[in-house]
Parts: structure tokens; sequence; C-alpha cells
């Protein structure tokens, strides 16, 4: 019955279960669900309960009103009340009603507020929360984070550190999503796996201030259409290239990290006419040799079955490999892992993380294999200023690259080693490389 609900709205029922078994009940209640709801979304109680210490009255209060036994295992068997159902069936009610494709948190707050004849209910409605302005905004978060995509009901700005409208394309297989702010030269930053435009949100504004600012969704990812059919390589190029031509951009500076890198160079060496400057950030575009062991997690994420397992059920790309990539502790902030966990709800949302490991071209016999090498081969088409920045504590693409094979290519680029970045270097030092980014482009005008 939980196939809609987003990883978090199923991690509230876990924790009701657990709720339920700590006050001795034989039954999963509403006031659990509460109480699970304060466990999993601190970020959806605070936005509708601002007030400090809110989250604990409410606790107090709950546990203050409910019956207390002996308690009793957390059994997955444990069955919901009638109450508890009408929960559910409400809170399903409401996605429908928004038209909102999974059933999220913010859902399930509003199937408690519409039961104010339980101790919930009656707990949210006495705070002044009602159906009718919960569900308001509900939909008004909902609104800002675009239709393309099923966000959790925290909300597309994830509490205001992403306020920025996506525009949407027609790609060959889906909707593209894309910011696009400010107006000049423009400068496209490209995401990789298993991230999106968000990595960019503290560079859009100050580029925007002087460039065109753009940053793209790959298709599966952030607010772009889930494909229909696993993408390799040459799709993302080829969906990415149509955008770029229907924009018809020109004096272009190509900001690439992770799988941004041989996306963005496919669309480069192909229209080499477009470019003027490249940034490459912790990525590649080169063959990889036949037998070459990649990071110990990438290959069981490319092994049939456990990769599966481990990417789309346990959602590890997420929750381990992207919070392992950045240095810096301080920088993994609750808001910002809900906004990369916030595109891929589910086990089938997460196939376009898992297609990205096992598109790695080891060996020549590997389908993305030509298409790599195509791209490595017309690296030196793009006659252009290159800077590259470099995470220095990423295990996966280490800094010897650059030496090894990035400039070989690019002999004249500027290297600036980063010692407190690692994989995801947007995240641990963004300040630093937007200073990069803006020298580098007015010193290369």
């Amino acid at each position: 019955m939980f196939e809609r609900y987003t990883e978090k709205a199923r991690r509230v029922i876990f924790f009701s279960r657990y709720e339920a078994s700590q006050f001795g009940s034989h039954s999963i209640e509403p006031e659990h669900i509460m109480l699970g709801l304060l466990r999993e979304d601190r970020l959806l109680v605070a936005h509708f309960l601002p007030e400090p210490a809110a989250a604990e009255s409410i606790r107090q209060e709950i546990e203050h009103r409910l019956l207390r036994n002996e308690k009793v295992e957390a059994s997955p068997d444990l069955p919901l009340s009638a109450q508890a159902k009408r929960v559910l069936n409400s809170a399903d009610e409401e996605s429908k009603q928004l038209g909102h494709r999974n059933i999220g948190t913010g859902h399930l707050l509003l199937g408690i507020i519409r039961q104010p004849e339980t101790i919930a209910g009656d707990v949210l409605q006495k705070r002044g929360l009602t159906v009718e302005n919960a569900r308001e905004e509900i939909h008004r978060l909902q609104a800002m984070s675009g239709e393309a995509t099923a966000f959790d009901s925290v909300g597309g700005s994830f509490r205001g550190t992403f306020p920025f409208q996506s525009l949407y394309f027609k790609a060959p297989d889906g909707q593209m999503a894309y910011v696009d702010q400010g107006q000049g030269e423009p400068i496209v930053m490209l995401h990789g796996n298993p991230t999106w435009s968000y990595l960019y949100r503290k560079f859009i504004p100050p580029i925007a201030a002087q460039h065109r600012a753009i940053a793209v969704d790959h298709l599966g990812f952030g607010r772009s259409e889930k494909p229909a059919k696993t993408l390799r390589l040459e799709d993302h190029i080829k969906n990415f290239s149509e955008l770029a031509l229907n924009l018809d951009l020109t004096d272009v500076t190509l900001v690439m990290q992770d799988w941004g890198g041989p996306i963005g160079l496919g669309f480069a060496t192909r229209h080499p006419e477009r470019i003027k400057r490249l940034v490459i950030m912790n990525t590649w575009a080169f063959r990889i040799a036949a037998g070459t062991r990649l990071h110990p997690l990438l290959e069981q994420f490319r092994t049939p079955g456990t990769g599966e397992a481990m990417v789309q059920g346990m959602n590890l790309f997420v929750e381990g490999f992207l919070p392992a990539g950045i240095h810096r502790p301080e920088r993994r902030e609750p808001v910002m892992m809900a906004a990369y966990r916030a595109p891929f709800p589910d086990f089938n949302s997460r196939a376009p993380i898992l297609a990205f490991p096992r598109d790695i071209p080891v060996g020549d016999d590997h389908p993305s294999a030509a298409v790599m090498g195509a791209i490595q081969d017309n690296l030196h088409k793009l006659q252009v200023p290159a800077l590259m920045v470099w995470g220095i504590h990423d295990i996966a693409i280490p800094p010897q690259l650059i030496e090894a094979r990035w400039l070989r290519y690019f002999p004249d680029a500027e290297v600036h080693l980063l010692d407190t970045a690692s994989h995801f270097l947007q995240e641990d030092e963004p300040e630093q490389i937007i200073s990069l980014i803006l020298d580098f482009s007015g010193r290369h005008p």
C-alpha cells in the first residue's frame, strides 16, 4: 500500500511503528504517525510551526495524553488502527487532489489535521493548523518545485536555499529542466551523479550578476523528467545538445563536474565554434582500459543484483557516496540532503542513478566506449582557455588525473587544487570556486 510513498514518508511509517511499540500499543494510531513525523521531517514541522521548541511541545503533549503500557516488539506486522487508516486514506486523497504523483510527509500532515477527533489532530489544530491553510501552503511549495518531479512536501525551495523557477525543454528523451538567470555570455553549469542543479545554487546569483547563468538538470535528475528508457552517454549528450542548440548558445563557458564532463565535452567537441572557455572540475573524458578497477563502491554498483539493492533499494549513492564525497562535515546540512533525496523518493525513481556507474566505459567493448573515445580524440578541437579546479580528497577521480591526462590536451590550463574539498567540491568550497570562475572569465574576455 506504500508504493506511492516517498522515502521520507515511508520512514515516518517505520518510526510510527517504533513509537507504537514504545507505548505498548498493539496498533499504530494517528499519534504515533505524528511522532514519526517529528522524528523524520523536522524541516516540515519547523516550516508549519516555526515557534521555538514547537516540535518538542507537541511531543510532550501527545506523550502526556497517550495511554502508556508495557513496551512491545516493533513488529512489521503491527496493524494500523481504523483512525490511522483514515489518516493514510486522507493523505492519499490530498495527494491526488493536489495533483501530486507521490504521497509525502506534507500529505501525511494533512491527513492528521483532517482527523480533529484524534489527539494528534486536536494538538495540531490547537496550534492554528487548519486543513485549508496547510493544503494551500503545501500546494504552493510543490508548485515552486516544478511539476516534472515528485519532490517531497518540504517544497522545491528547500527552506529558501533554491529559490529558482525552472524552465523546461522537450528534449528527445523527455522534458529537461534548467535554470536560466541573468544576461550576457552564458556560463553553463553541468552536474553529475546523483546531484542536480541544486549543486550550483550558490553559483547562480553571483554569476547571473555578470553573465547569463544556466544550470541544467540531466534527464532523470532534479526537476527533469524520468526517461522511459535507460540512457547512455550518447543519449545524455544528444539531450543536452538539443537544449543548447535550441537556446542558440554561443561564446559558452562550460562548467563541468563528474558526468557533466563527458556530457558537456561531448557537446563541445561536436560544436567547438560555440565554446569560449572551459572549467573542468573532478571529471574525466577518457578511455578506460579493460581490467581497470574502479572505486570499490562503483564496482559493487555495477554488479547485477547488488547494484539494484544498493542504489535503488538502499539509496546508497545519495545516502552514502554523496556525503562521503563532501570533505567538510559542516557542509553536509540536513536541508542539502533533503534536496538531493527529493528527486529519488522510491526504487524506480533511482534507476537513472544506477545507469551512470554502469555506463562508465571500461574496455573497448563497452557500449559507450566509442562515444567516450570520440570525445577524447576530439579534445584537440577545443583551443580555448581552460581552468581546472580540483578537490584533492576525491578518491573516485583523484587529482593525479590532471597531469596524467588533462594537461596533455590543455597544457596551458590554469590549475587550482583545493585541499579542503573532495569530489563534490561545489558543496565544499562554493565561494572559492565562484571567485575563480569569475576572475578567469574576466581575464579571458
